[in-house]
């Protein structure tokens, strides 16, 4: 005979309580978890992510921006024209270097810097070819070389703020598939703890009598 069998109705009737009240409290617990997860995930989705994307997109816009800008240059030897972009070519410049280091702080991810130093490398021979391209004169063989070579480094560096705005949207999805799989674990243990909640109510006791069973809701 059980130990089980040996208990009392009533102490049985106790034990079972214990039980399913500490399965509760463990799965309130787990819940509890889930729950800071979502809201740590969601705090980073929201602030830092939210931020390591926009200054991605604003990158490599600001690079699309003044190549177009460097190759109206390079096509003519206009001082008028020269003098309308500098300001603002020097504006988005100066914007750029404040990106690069704000999101050298955010992104600490051995992808996230393996980028951005490609861009950084890029961005010098950029500015490199661009300043030369300001200073050229009307030497029409030399600014043609250097909008070739304009070409050919703008392409490799909006390819590169290209991978940089893929990376970020790739992270920003996969931080939302975590807190889409925490609150299905959220809802799981909910649904664990119901079930419990229920198979505990619906439980019949059940004593020996004479000529059967004599058998009473566990409530």
């Amino acid at each position: 005979m059980s130990l089980l069998n040996r208990l009392t109705v009533g102490r049985r009737l106790a034990l079972g309580f214990v039980v399913i009240i500490g399965l509760m409290l463990a799965m309130l617990l787990a819940m509890l978890a889930q729950l800071k997860q979502v809201e740590q995930a969601n705090q980073i989705l929201q602030k830092e992510q939210a931020e390591r994307l926009s200054l991605a997109k604003e990158w490599r816009e600001n690079i699309v921006v003044n190549v177009a800008r460097a190759l109206a240059l390079g096509v003519t030897a206009n001082e008028t024209l020269l003098k309308f972009f500098a300001d603002d070519m020097a504006g988005l410049v100066t914007r750029t270097t404040v990106i690069q280091k704000r999101y050298a702080e955010l992104d600490d991810t051995e992808e996230g810097k393996t980028i951005l130093e490609r861009m950084a490398k890029e961005r010098k021979r950029y500015l490199v070819v661009r300043q030369q391209m300001e200073e050229v004169g009307a030497d029409a063989a030399t600014r043609q070389q250097l909008v070739q070579d304009m070409k050919s480094i703008s392409a490799a560096y909006i390819k590169e703020g290209t991978s940089l705005v893929q990376y970020q949207e790739r992270r920003t999805a996969e931080l939302g598939g975590q807190i889409d799989a925490a609150i299905d674990r959220s809802r799981f243990v909910l649904m664990g703890a119901t079930a419990a909640r229920t198979h505990f109510i619906n439980r019949r006791e059940c004593e020996r009598v004479p000529f059967g069973m004599k058998c009473k809701a566990r409530i």
